[in-house]
């Protein structure tokens, strides 16, 4: 299977005060709770993706919670600059209204995950938006529980997250991967799953294909369809 590189995930801070013990970026979150991405990193990033020739489809502002970042609005409009023809997706529950509003005209669509502890706002703040012009969608998340413990018979996964990641200056070889790294405890540097910015990203990942889907955090990842297949999740609206 060839490495896929066209879509790219930013964590852009680990900050979130949602908690919610469901949220599969938790680990990480607790492991690196002040981790906030610099706009020069980012700038950096988008540098670095060009020299390479990286055409990405779509780039997702993730987190933690991205209405938390400063850099929120600077950074959308830099990668809508960078990248025009790009797609770009900020995953939200609307804690900070007036950065999402700064942001919004740089980006594609605002996806507000709608939790019963955010409904209100997220309702007020999309119909805002969406009478200013801005594409919204509300999503009411059914959750499944990270497994803590390796799943059997669930390797070669079947990945359901095409996208890199990018977190702590270092792409990922898919947008879980330090999250789940984190709840296991292990080493972030570990080559098999990260590789810095400066990087050949394409032929660093490319030397590993093989062994992409046969990883230890596969087996405790959620974004494997066969973990989904093997764990009976409680499924709940929190």
């Amino acid at each position: 299977m060839p490495y896929q590189i066209d879509r790219l995930s930013i964590v852009t801070t680990t900050t979130c005060h949602q908690g919610c013990p469901h949220c599969g970026q938790r680990p990480l979150c607790a492991r690196f709770p002040d981790y906030t991405a610099s706009l020069a990193s980012i700038e950096r990033l988008l540098d670095r993706a060009d020299e390479l020739g990286c055409r990405f489809q779509r780039i997702s502002l993730s987190g933690g919670e991205p209405s938390e970042w400063p850099e929120l609005a600077p950074a959308a409009k830099l990668i809508r600059e960078s990248a025009p023809r790009t797609q770009l997706i900020c995953y939200s529950n609307a804690a900070q209204a007036d950065r999402l509003r700064e942001a919004a005209p740089w980006i594609d669509l605002i996806r507000f995950s709608s939790y019963r502890s955010t409904t209100d706002r997220c309702r007020r703040l999309a119909e805002e938006l969406r009478a200013a012009g801005n594409r919204i969608e509300i999503v009411y998340p059914v959750h499944r529980m990270p497994p803590t413990h390796a799943v059997a018979d669930s390797l070669p996964a079947i990945c359901s997250c095409p996208a890199i990641g990018f977190f702590n200056d270092r792409i990922w070889t898919c947008a879980p991967a330090p999250s789940r790294l984190a709840m296991m405890g292990a080493d972030l540097d570990e080559p098999d799953h990260s590789c810095s910015v400066d990087d050949d990203w394409a032929e660093h990942f490319m030397s590993r294909r093989k062994s992409r889907f046969r990883q230890p955090i596969c087996r405790q990842c959620i974004s494997n369809r066969k973990v989904w297949q093997k764990m009976k999740y409680t499924e709940h609206r929190p």
